[in-house]
């Protein structure tokens, strides 16, 4: 392209060119990474194509998001074995099928179980593995809300693969997954509910809070909204007591404590409640 309009470029100017075609998702270029840098692929497509073929045409051969690479070799490379819904007729070398796991795992749509298998979120099944009413009901479980106006199943999937170590293998379905932090003994539920993002938070150690989790959890899924580009949620904390429940605004509870208020009136319970008690629900009552 240089040659042909005339500009005279040495290979720094040709590189910070691939970089701003990649930006602009004219072209994928990943110079960076010592795993990707060995394609430069100029037909974004043929990447796009890809993905579309294992996310569409793969369930078959997964076990609730888990699916080997043999399958998706054999499923890429392959045409006449696709469905309608691939984009166009292209078949994959075994080495540009290993790029294309690379490409997604670098935008977190999947990661690597082992040295034969893959986790990939879109492919788990559609029905809950994990009893949410129970959840509910439970006054000793700290439950968050984080209310968006357009949430995506993604940005949950990104949350599955960012921190895959601490994923429940056992209880994964495409709207939900149940994390843990066992040598804090920590877990907690995150599912999709509309544009809600719920948190079920619980632990069995006195001395480690659920709001710890929260935090990490909180902090994960921020850093993914700003990244994704998506508007920053409303967050609701959760008050629960004799059967009831009260939702505070989270921000305005955190503000209502730093200028030194120190009750906020839960109007299901027909009182004041301490600040501290909200944002430290869910320790078992004497804890």
């Amino acid at each position: 392209l240089c040659d042909e309009c005339g500009v005279t470029a040495n290979d720094a100017v040709r590189r910070d060119l691939l970089h701003w075609f990649n930006n602009l998702g004219v072209s994928f270029c990943y110079q960076d990474s010592a795993r990707l840098e060995d394609f430069v692929v100029l037909r974004p497509e043929w990447v796009t194509n890809a993905i579309y073929a294992i996310v569409w045409n793969a369930q078959r051969d997964a076990s609730n998001g888990v699916i080997s690479h043999s399958h998706i070799y054999r499923l890429l490379r392959t045409a006449q074995d696709r469905e309608a819904r691939v984009i166009t007729a292209i078949t994959y070398r075994i080495e540009e099928i290993d790029y294309i796991l690379q490409v997604m795992r670098k935008f977190r749509l999947s990661f690597r179980i082992d040295d034969e298998t893959e986790f990939i979120p879109m492919l788990c099944q559609q029905d809950s593995t994990v009893d949410i009413a129970k959840l509910e009901q439970d006054n000793h479980i700290l439950e968050f809300r984080m209310e968006f106006e357009y949430l995506p199943d993604n940005l949950l999937h990104r949350l599955m693969v960012e921190r895959h170590g601490e994923l429940d293998m056992d209880k994964v379905w495409r709207k939900g997954a149940k994390f843990h932090l066992s040598e804090l003994g920590l877990t907690a539920v995150v599912v999709i509910d509309g544009g809600v993002l719920r948190f079920f938070i619980q632990h069995t150690d006195p001395m480690h809070r659920p709001n710890t989790y929260l935090a990490m959890l909180k902090a994960n899924v921020d850093r993914i909204v700003e990244k994704m580009g998506i508007k920053a949620p409303v967050c609701k904390l959760i008050y629960k007591l004799d059967g009831k429940r009260d939702e505070f605004d989270y921000e305005e509870l955190k503000m209502l404590r730093e200028i030194g208020q120190q009750v906020a009136l839960a109007k299901s319970h027909r009182r004041m409640i301490p600040i501290v008690d909200i944002l430290n629900q869910s320790a078992p009552e004497g804890m």
